[in-house]
């Protein structure tokens, strides 16, 4: 018995002391856990403390093993290096859990059974991160941050992740070696994050009680330091770094490259960028002109880095530096690049383009990568290396064929339902008049992304994004038109060169300043008119017509017609003008340009009321005309340049309770001849104007101010459809789920800054489009505000944020507040798109924006489609409570900034 018990014990101490080496053995080889370097460059000391020796450095996002922790330290190895770091200087890594959807859809829930509410849904392939397990039933944390419940038997582990966390210090200060040797480069940055929808704020630390360091926009790149929890730690444009929340941004790859060492003392070739010592620095050319630069281009890494600014406004573009945030925007025409130093993916148009290296500093110039310099704005970029020269062809102008190609656009089709035709090349030129769906134009000319076009013999320009081109092969190169943009009267009156110079063509140009009709060619004109009352004919001897040979324009009821024909040799022009309208004759250019001019002038006044007292005055004219107004008192002047009195009276008297009278007089308007309309009334008045839809018609609207409507204090919020009426069905959403969520959004944040809300419903109840407009008149409401999210049957694609007002010219009521309802849906309209950052789609009115609410409200009225349901990306932007939180705040500070307060509080 005895024995048996010494054998029994000796049995059991073995076992313990193989099991004692088995741990130490296991302890050895796998280590409890693993850690990256936070600090730029790390001293690894011998012992936990600042008092050890040295034992060695290492950089940034080397990852380690850690041994033991003690006293705010961890012993870490590295390869052959074993040492010690403070733990703030350590991110140490730890275990994720990933699943993914299996299910078509799945629903997520607010806790852990089919009895709680839904708080979500997901589709197949959806992933999530796994938070804890209860019975049947998973905790997990969606896209947004958030956290619910989803069954089991829906989803599937697909990863287990290491995700770093910090270790704060205990009590120890964290140490940074002093300096970088400039022959140990730092480990390279692989990973970035883009921003989802911006600006978004950065933070000092990695959670929202961090101070807020500033913002950030929408689809910038950052380089990723590390990830603590949710929060990502990004290197900033200026070097320094900051935390983001992961939600808001989304991972990807970047080409790894090695981080150029800290320059070397001034003069050396690390300080000029790289290139080799006694090498000559690249020489570059931009359409065979030799470029000269402050600071030479360099050689880098096998990679050309040159000098940006001077390039890309060489090739017109302008160029802005943000100090800040270090960032370089340039921009021309419908292209708008963004640079930040130091990173590797800058970005055209919003679309990442890929670097090798980044963009540096030196000697207080921006240099970046040749090819993406050269080619970000369209140029081609060829290097010879044996000469070591750059050539840079700059792109030709849209439509205009690339030299010794034979190729440019003749013709375009107009793509859309309706676009404006304008006198310049950009939406800053006057509108002359608007074309539709499926209309042909002769191509004059390209510049910039638009197309002088002939339209009836008429010029005016096109944007590219709104026609189909049409091509033709082996034509003689066309010749863009230089326009004057600011002139008046200039804009739009210039004639394309003819293919011969002996050839005459003919043209229209009408705006504010009256009609022109022009006989152009390339050399002097030389021709005999006769005239015979208001018809006149040109004779041209051995001279040839080319383009248009017919124009007519229709003024005031009249036909104005030029007729242009071949007779044997001979061009022949007949020009018949109205007997009412007055013209005169101009030589230009050296006698290169006749042209007939018919100046703008009034055909009318007539008087109209509407209401009990509402009165309207329309101003007729033969063109369309421009105007302003300047209210004092009881007087409203209103001024029309360009503008003469024609056969009007001096003096009106009507029989009116409000206006005492009105005169017209010839008078200077801003800086040029035109005419000043007056009206007096007895009382202090209301005015709203408006032109009819051909531009020669001015409605001067007004009624007293005592009779003007005193409105409530209550702000009515519509959440669009409801109950039965679902609105737009999307992939995963119903329209009228976010319109309520974004709607009861909105009422919270205006509440907290002390206004009176009324909504038309607060849960998914059906209510009438008239019981809506009924609510907001019964409350006399001070303004009304439907939340709408949009959708396209026809174009998957369309996207952005719009917003609707209507007032239109023929509702005098609803006209009266047309300033009102227009400044409304612009304050709403302009902070959706500087909140969400999706397609600014414009202020919206006219018949696409009759809706009963809009109609039938009695109040300033706009209706809000903040994005479409239709389109993939926006219903799922749509899904997250942060996307919808950013909506609401941008309707509530819109509704604020109309309403003259200031927005400070967000959800």
């Amino acid at each position: 018995m005895k024995k048996a018990l010494h054998i029994f014990n000796y049995t059991v101490l073995f076992s313990i002391f193989f099991s004692l080496i088995l741990i130490l053995a296991w302890a050895q080889s796998s280590p409890a856990a693993t850690a990256v370097i936070k600090g730029s460059v790390v001293n690894i000391r011998q012992g936990p403390g600042t008092g050890h020796e040295i034992a060695g450095t290492l950089y940034q996002n080397t990852e380690v093993a850690i041994l033991e922790s003690k006293d705010g330290w961890k012993k870490i190895q590295h390869g052959s290096l074993n040492g010690w770091v403070a733990d703030s200087l350590l991110q140490v890594k730890k275990e994720e859990i990933r699943l993914q959807v299996t299910a078509d859809k799945a629903n997520l829930r607010s806790g852990p059974s089919t009895s709680s509410s839904q708080v979500g849904q997901l589709r197949q392939g959806d992933s999530l991160i796994l938070l804890d397990v209860e019975g049947e039933w998973y905790k997990v944390q969606v896209p947004g941050g958030s956290s619910a419940y989803i069954a089991s038997f829906l989803v599937s582990k697909t990863a287990v992740a290491a995700n770093s966390s910090s270790t704060p210090a205990a009590g120890s200060q964290p140490e940074t070696a002093a300096t970088v040797p400039a022959s140990s480069p730092a480990p390279a940055v692989t990973r970035q994050v883009e921003v989802i929808s911006g600006p978004i704020n950065i933070r000092s630390g990695p959670g929202e009680s961090y101070p807020k360091l500033g913002s950030i926009d929408e689809k910038t790149v950052y380089p990723v330091i590390s990830k603590e929890g949710e929060w990502y730690k990004i290197r900033l444009a200026n070097g320094s770094d900051a935390y983001v929340a992961g939600w808001l941004v989304k991972e990807s790859s970047m080409a790894s490259s090695t981080v150029i060492p800290p320059a070397a003392a001034s003069g050396s070739s690390a300080a000029t960028g790289g290139t080799a010592a006694g090498s000559t620095a690249p020489r570059v050319f931009l359409d065979g002109q030799a470029l000269s630069f402050e600071v030479p281009p360099i050689i880098e890494n096998d990679r050309t880095l040159v000098p940006l600014r001077a390039i890309f406004e060489a090739l017109g573009a302008t160029v802005d530096w943000d100090n800040a945030t270090r960032t370089v925007t340039s921009r021309k025409g419908s292209t708008t690049v963004v640079l930040a130093i130091g990173s590797l993916a800058p970005t055209v148009n919003g679309q990442v383009r890929q670097l090798d290296v980044p963009a540096k500093i030196v000697a207080d110039r921006t240099l970046a990568p040749l090819r993406f310099v050269g080619e970000a704005f369209g140029s081609t970029v060829d290097w010879e290396g044996s000469t070591r020269t750059i050539n840079i062809k700059s792109p030709p102008a849209p439509g205009a064929p690339s030299v010794g190609s034979g190729k440019k656009a003749v013709a375009v089709t107009v793509n859309k339902e309706i676009i404006n035709l304008r006198s310049g090349p950009s939406t800053g030129h006057a509108q002359l008049d608007q074309a539709r769906s499926g209309e042909r134009m002769q191509v004059l000319a390209a510049q910039d992304g638009w197309y002088q076009v002939s339209r009836g013999g008429k010029i005016a320009w096109v944007s590219g994004e709104v026609v189909d081109v049409a091509w033709q092969e082996n034509e003689p190169e066309a010749v863009p038109v230089t326009t004057s943009p600011g002139t008046p009267g200039n804009s739009s009156s210039e004639l394309p060169p003819p293919a011969s110079p002996e050839n005459i063509r003919i043209l229209s140009s009408k705006d504010e300043t009256g009609l022109k009709i022009i006989i152009g060619s390339g050399v002097e004109l030389k021709g005999r008119l006769e005239e015979s009352g208001n018809n006149l004919r040109y004779y041209f001897t051995g001279r040839s017509i080319e383009g248009n040979t017919i124009i007519r324009e229709n003024i005031a009821g009249e036909i104005l017609e030029v007729k242009a024909e071949q007779q044997g040799e001979d061009a022949v022009i007949y020009i018949s003008i109205p007997a009412n309208l007055k013209y005169r004759s101009a030589s230009e250019e050296g006698g290169k340009k006749e042209t007939i001019i018919i100046s703008n002038f009034i055909t009318g006044i007539e008087r109209k009321t509407f209401g009990s007292k509402g009165e309207r005055i329309i101003l007729k004219t033969v063109l369309p005309l421009d105007y302003s107004s300047e209210q004092q008192g009881t007087q409203m002047k209103i001024k029309l340049p360009f503008l003469l009195k024609g056969s009007a009276p001096s003096e009106y008297s009507f029989d009116s309770q409000l206006m005492q009278h009105l005169q017209l007089s010839e008078s200077e308007v801003n800086g040029t001849q035109g005419m000043v309309l007056a009206i007096e009334t007895k009382n202090p008045a209301k005015f709203a104007f408006g032109k009819s839809a051909e531009g020669n018609q001015l409605h001067i609207l007004f009624v007293d101010q005592s009779d003007v409507q005193q409105l409530g204090s209550a702000i009515v919020i519509d959440p669009g459809h409801g109950g039965k009426e679902t609105g737009t069905i999307g992939s995963w959403l119903k329209e009228k789920e976010p319109n309520l969520d974004i709607s009861l959004k909105v009422a919270a944040l205006l509440r907290q800054r002390g206004m009176e809300i009324v909504l038309t419903r607060d849960d998914d109840s059906y209510v009438s489009l008239e019981e809506r407009a009924d609510i907001a008149n019964l409350y006399n409401a001070r303004l009304f505000v439907s939340i709408h999210n949009n959708a396209s049957q026809n174009n998957p694609a369309a996207q952005g944020s719009e917003t609707h007002y209507y007032a239109p010219l023929d509702n005098p009521e609803l006209f009266m507040q047309s300033a009102e309802r227009c400044r409304l849906a612009t304050c709403i309209q302009e902070q959706l798109v500087s909140k969400l950052r999706r397609v600014d789609r414009g202020v919206k009115t006219g018949p696409s924006s009759n809706f009963s609410v809009l109609r039938n409200t009695r109040m300033p009225s706009a209706l809000a489609e903040v994005v479409f349901l239709s389109n993939t990306e926006e219903e799922q932007l749509l899904q997250q409570d942060y996307f919808r939180t950013l909506a609401a705040e941008a309707i509530a500070d819109g509704i604020t900034q109309y309403c003259g307060g200031s927005a400070e509080i967000k959800l």
